[in-house]
């Protein structure tokens, strides 16, 4: 597991004990982590949690697609381009917003079978 996914974990779960309200981004950046790290159903669990899940639609685009379940993918696209009307898969991929490239590839392929493009 990378290092910087460990710390992730840690934070968030430590956070999260002393702040019971905490906000919906530590979610959205665990579910993050978890699709990098493949474990897909725990990135659509942790933002399924989320009080407002808007944000992590992305997230559970791309990672129902990687299980095969296309149909709830493409639901999860369609509430994305609603949230952002002008999301772009090619400007989204210019800003490449994961440390690791090939975490970013990753999830930009996970979109793509999403239905995002």
């Amino acid at each position: 597991m990378k290092s910087i996914y460990c710390a992730i974990f840690a934070h968030i779960y430590e956070f999260s004990g002393l702040n019971p309200f905490y906000p919906d981004e530590y979610l959205w950046n665990l579910g993050g982590a978890y699709y990098n790290l493949k474990q897909y159903g725990n990135a659509i669990d942790a933002v399924n949690q989320m009080n407002n899940p808007t944000e992590g639609s992305r997230i559970l685009a791309a990672s129902y697609a990687q299980l095969g379940q296309l149909e709830i993918a493409r639901e999860h696209a369609r509430k994305t381009l609603q949230a952002h009307p002008d999301f772009s898969l090619g400007k989204w991929q210019a800003m490449m917003p994961d440390k690791y490239e090939e975490d970013s590839m990753a999830f930009a392929e996970g979109l793509r079978k999403a239905g995002l493009t």
